[in-house]
């Protein structure tokens, strides 16, 4: 089942982190759920068949490079918008959370960093 988070045009599932939001209500602890948004960064996978878009794309640019290939193929429509975070600043927002909000919602990394 899907439901909106915190009034923004985003669907999430209804799974994401319910047990933490129980303890929470129950024992009064602080615990945060964030939701990011799809990461990249080292450690990625760059499997041709299964590496997820970013590391796709920076595989098929590499390799473009390398052969001297003036194109590069990328699928899709175009239609569809992504956001896309590197890990280090998934790391980076995991702290400043953990030091500055206490809120019961959901946080979705899609509004961290916008001034």
């Amino acid at each position: 089942m899907l439901r909106p988070i915190g009034g923004v045009d985003r669907e999430v599932e209804e799974t994401h982190s319910p047990e933490g939001w129980g303890y929470r209500s129950q024992y009064g602890s602080e615990f945060i759920s964030v939701m990011p948004t799809n990461l990249y960064g080292p450690g990625d996978n760059y499997h041709p068949e299964l590496s997820h878009v970013v590391a796709a794309l920076i595989r098929r640019f590499h390799e473009a490079k390398l052969s001297g290939t003036k194109t590069v193929e990328v699928w899709g429509t175009g239609t569809p918008r992504r956001e896309f975070l590197y890990v280090d600043d998934m790391a980076d927002a995991c702290v400043y959370l953990m030091k500055t909000y206490s809120g019961a919602g959901l946080v979705s990394t899609r509004h961290i960093y916008r001034g």
